[in-house]
This record gives C-alpha cells, sequence and structure tokens, in this order.
C-alpha cells in the first residue's frame, strides 16, 4: 500500500510561495522590500474582501425591505423595476464565494508576512517600530504584543488582550458573513418551496444554494489536511528524464510497460 501524506492546500501554497521567495530574494529584493509587498497584499485582500461583502450585503439590504420570495421590485418617480428574487439570491450566493477567497488570501498574507518579521533577530531592533515607523504597521505601537527580551511579565495580560482582540476580530468577520449565508439559504429554500415562482426564480435559487455550498467546501476543503501521494508520472518524465545524462532515459520502457 502507497505511503500518504496529510497536509492542506494552505500549507501548499504557502511552501510554494516560500520556495518562489527564494528567488526573489536572490534577484535583488531586499527584506524591507518584500515586508512592504506583503503588507499591501494583505491590506489589499482585505479592502477586495470588503468590497466583495458588500453585494451581498446590498442584496440582503434589498430582499429584506423590498423583496419578496417572487421578485424584488424599486419604484422610482411612478417607474418600477422589477427583479426575480431568485436571480439576485443566486448573485448574492456567488459574491460569498470571492468574500471567502479574499478573506482567504488575506490570512494567508498575515501568515507569510508574521513569518518573514520572526526571521529578523537583530538586537534592539522592533518590527513592530518598524512598520509603524514606515507606515505598513499603523497599530504597530499600540497591540499589546511586545518583544521582552530578558524580561517576561509577571501576570498573561498581554496574551489576555491579545487573545480577546484576536477572537473580537474573528467574530467580527464569521458572524456577519454567516449570517448573511444562512438569510440566503433559508430564502432560497422559501423560493424553492413555493409553487408558480417562475423558472428563473428556481433555477436561481438552485444555483444560489449551490454557490453557497461551494464556499462552504472550499473554506473547509482549503484548510484541512488532506491525503496526497506520491506523483510518479511527474517524478520520471518531469524530473529524471530531463536531467538524464542519456537520452532517453535508461528506464523508459519500463516506465512505459509498468505506468
Amino acid at each position: 500500500m502507497k505511503k500518504r501524506i496529510w497536509f492542506s492546500l494552505r500549507t501548499l501554497k504557502i511552501h510554494e510561495f516560500n520556495k518562489t521567495l527564494r528567488y526573489i530574494r536572490n534577484s535583488g529584493e531586499t527584506w524591507p522590500q518584500i515586508y512592504a509587498r506583503l503588507t499591501q497584499l494583505q491590506q489589499e485582500s482585505i479592502a477586495k474582501a470588503l468590497k466583495a461583502f458588500s453585494t451581498p450585503i446590498f442584496f440582503y439590504a434589498l430582499l429584506k425591505s423590498l423583496g419578496d420570495t417572487t421578485q424584488v421590485s424599486i419604484t422610482f418617480r411612478e417607474a418600477t423595476v422589477a427583479a426575480p428574487s431568485g436571480i439576485i439570491t443566486m448573485v448574492a450566493s456567488a459574491a460569498l464565494i470571492l468574500v471567502l477567497m479574499f478573506l482567504q488570501s488575506a490570512f494567508m498574507a498575515i501568515v507569510l508576512r508574521s513569518k518573514e518579521v520572526a526571521k529578523i533577530r537583530m538586537v534592539g531592533f522592533s518590527t513592530e517600530a518598524y512598520g509603524f515607523y514606515t507606515g505598513n504597521d499603523e497599530l504597530g505601537l499600540v497591540l499589546p504584543i511586545a518583544p521582552y527580551g530578558s524580561l517576561g511579565p509577571a501576570h498573561p495580560v498581554n496574551g489576555i488582550l491579545t487573545s480577546l482582540i484576536l477572537a473580537l476580530v474573528v467574530i467580527t468577520i464569521i458572524v456577519p458573513i454567516g449570517a448573511v449565508g444562512v438569510y440566503l439559504v433559508n430564502f432560497q429554500y422559501q423560493i424553492l418551496i413555493t409553487s408558480d415562482n417562475g423558472i428563473l426564480n428556481y433555477v436561481g435559487a438552485s444555483f444560489g444554494l449551490i454557490c453557497i455550498c461551494t464556499a462552504l467546501a472550499y473554506i473547509v476543503f482549503f484548510n484541512i489536511p488532506l491525503p496526497y501521494k506520491k506523483n510518479s508520472n511527474y517524478i520520471r518524465w518531469g524530473f529524471l528524464h530531463l536531467v538524464s545524462n542519456s537520452y532517453p532515459h535508461p528506464r523508459v520502457k519500463d516506465w512505459i510497460s509498468k505506468p
């Protein structure tokens, strides 16, 4: 039985980035440049996630105030514009996939940036102070995280404050996304069980539910360990065959006969 290795896609992507970063560093990029770029990527991903989340929030407000399980209608100066509720919920559900992908990207940028910060070991040098000075970390001097060196806290106040702030940030992110997702699932279910809603509503609600299931599957399977096995074809044809001193490789016939 072939041995399988377990790791997450997140871990694989981070490893892939670190390998690429070696080439970037060897090309002349300095630590301050890499640090600034990772900070920029982190901020951009968060901004894109918030921008993408505005779409389901907007449609949530429309459905809540101006819609029912049949249509959403807006009247302005005696002119009425209406759209099937199922199509609107489908667009909102599809936007949730982008929200989670951008949030995942921001989380990975935070992890990569933290790893880069941890590489700096200089007496008297504070990466938080450096980030504050360069404008890459506006909260660098106010977060309850500090390298004590030869001194340590007598009470775990800093750790407690850090955990509380982190928990509040996570809750602030998860609760709104979860609430909108639950509302969309329930609304789309009501559309599907309501008779005479029209084919567009049924199709839109169905695809919307598929989008939400896809978003959940993505965020779960991207972060949990999955089994991987040795890719024999790549090892043979993508590596051994290319580095062989003889052409073709002496074991080509065995590879063909025993794939």
